[in-house]
């Protein structure tokens, strides 16, 4: 088979997106929507349409994507990591594409017997498993597992499935085992089978593949691992197909910390204390247990960035910000900044006297830390600070308002003191 054609068009595509950094090409590497891989699984359907027309498909494939990776010297780097990337996303589309658009096919094949992966030899050769089927799905970069969905058998299962999870057949003949080992606990296992059994039921009502689902699966050692579960269903049988999501939802507990995370101070916003501040109310109110603010302001702060500039302004109102957080000790207390020079601290279970305590704590430390300020009185930052605790007839804008009332007469009182709002 002549590859020349789409070996220019791979390196086309390849010479294309290396001119991006590391980084970047690190996230269309991962990003399933990226240009990149829609280029790339445009290129693969017209290479696979043409090999298996010509039958060479096993033979020549594995060697044409190492020739590829040759056309690259030691120092394209982005070029080689970008060969690389492809040639795994090969195995995983071709797997998946054969799949789908060989199921109409009749040819039966003799699968090698690998009896730490399958259940043996004895098992009827079915209408999909052609050879390029039974090579890739001991290739494929990702766990797989075949079951039949008349017996409950697991078929076979991949190198990779063993790699990842520790199981080999012997471990997990059928799918009670699975259920009881991969989730051995009783409350999770029932989500997961009503999830799983619902996403199969729909995949064979519409005809459609089974929608990939978050799962917490135990392995062998005991390790739990987030994957993300989807399947492809054909006659008596699924196959399963199982994507390591660890990653994924790690970047997603990023993204999500960024979004309620104040950049300039590294505590939290304002956002995610009103989100915080509500829970922390309605918690208060079911276990009639008190729930006190504190409202706290830098004194003078406008002054002191006039002075000094907003350089050494944004340095004090990092400093100022940890310095709480630090002084703030317990795990179940929360500090946010709540705008500009003012932060707030939610205190759950704690008294007014409590709250005053726990102020003094903290104006104890941001003296401790001295902050220079030449044009103050007292030659350093001070704080405001305010506080209030919930009655029973108040809601949670109350509790908020009553504490900058507090605030603001700690103000008219000199500044660097604590009020509590009666």
């Amino acid at each position: 088979m002549d590859y020349v054609l789409y070996t220019h068009s791979l390196i086309s595509l390849i010479d294309r997106f290396a001119v991006f950094a590391n980084d970047e090409i690190d996230h269309m590497v991962k990003n399933t929507n990226s240009d990149l891989r829609t280029e790339a699984f445009t290129l693969f359907e017209a290479l696979y349409n043409q090999s298996t027309q010509d039958g060479s498909l096993l033979e020549e494939l594995p060697v044409f994507f190492i020739s590829l990776d040759n056309k690259f010297t030691a120092q394209q780097t982005r070029n080689k990591a970008l060969s690389a990337a492809l040639a795994n996303w090969w195995l995983e589309w071709s797997f998946v594409y054969s799949m789908q658009a060989k199921v109409i096919t009749n040819s039966p094949v003799t699968v090698q017997n690998i009896t730490h992966l399958t259940q043996g030899n004895t098992q009827p050769m079915r209408q999909h498993e052609l050879s390029h089927y039974a090579n890739l799905f001991t290739q494929v970069p990702i766990p797989l597992c075949n079951v039949s969905t008349v017996t409950g058998d697991i078929i076979r299962l991949n190198q990779r499935f063993v790699d990842v999870f520790g199981y080999t057949i012997k471990d997990i003949p059928n799918m009670d085992t699975w259920w009881l080992k991969a989730y051995p606990d009783p409350v999770y296992r029932s989500w997961v089978l009503q999830t799983w059994n619902t996403a199969v039921e729909y995949a064979v009502e519409h005809k459609t593949d089974i929608e990939p689902q978050h799962y917490q699966v135990t392995c062998k050692d005991g390790r739990l691992i987030t994957m993300e579960i989807s399947g492809i269903y054909i006659d008596n049988e699924f196959l399963a197909i199982f994507k390591d999501a660890t990653q994924r939802m790690e970047a997603e507990d990023i993204l999500r910390d960024m979004a309620f995370l104040d950049s300039l101070t590294q505590i939290a916003n304002r956002r995610r204390f009103d989100e915080k501040l509500i829970q922390e109310f309605n918690l208060s109110i079911k276990t009639n247990s008190p729930l006190s603010l504190i409202l706290i302001d830098i004194d003078n702060f406008k002054q002191f960035n006039d002075s000094y500039g907003h350089l050494i302004g944004d340095e004090c109102l990092l400093k100022v910000a940890q310095c709480i957080s630090t002084a703030v000790s317990r795990p179940e207390d929360f500090v946010a900044r709540f705008g500009g020079e003012e932060f707030v601290v939610l205190l759950p279970q704690t008294s007014a006297a409590g709250a005053c305590n726990v102020a003094q704590k903290i104006q104890h430390a941001i003296s401790e830390l001295t902050i220079i300020y030449d044009h103050c009185f007292t030659n350093k930052v001070t704080l405001s600070l305010g506080i209030n605790t919930r009655y029973n007839q108040c809601d949670h804008i109350q509790l908020l308002d009553g504490a900058d009332k507090a605030l603001y007469k700690a103000k008219e009182h000199g500044r660097d003191c604590i009020v509590v709002n009666q």
